[in-house]
């Protein structure tokens, strides 16, 4: 049974966002050396966060929409986060 909401949702989001199922594929492959970086203590959990929402933004490029605005500027700040740039201590 379908639900047509969601199929609609999947379908408009599709468009900017890419096939759900081509961007699990991409962001496994983004995301393999930022995980063994952690394993191995090269990044902490603060960076490997940042960094992994930054490949969820950069896997919404590749797969999606790559003149989406909001995927560079969402993955530029998650990096900034994520660096601890933006740390007001």
């Amino acid at each position: 049974m379908k639900n047509n909401t969601l199929d609609q949702i999947r379908d408009e989001r599709a468009k900017t966002h890419g096939r759900f199922e081509d961007g699990a594929k991409v962001f496994e492959i983004l995301t393999a050396p930022v995980a063994q970086a952690l394993n191995d203590g090269h990044i902490s959990n603060v960076q490997h966060y940042g960094l992994i929402m930054a490949m969820s933004k950069v896997t919404r490029i590749l797969v999606g929409d790559p003149n989406e605005k909001d995927h560079w500027i969402d993955g530029a700040n998650y990096l900034l986060l994520g660096g601890g740039v933006n740390d007001s201590k």
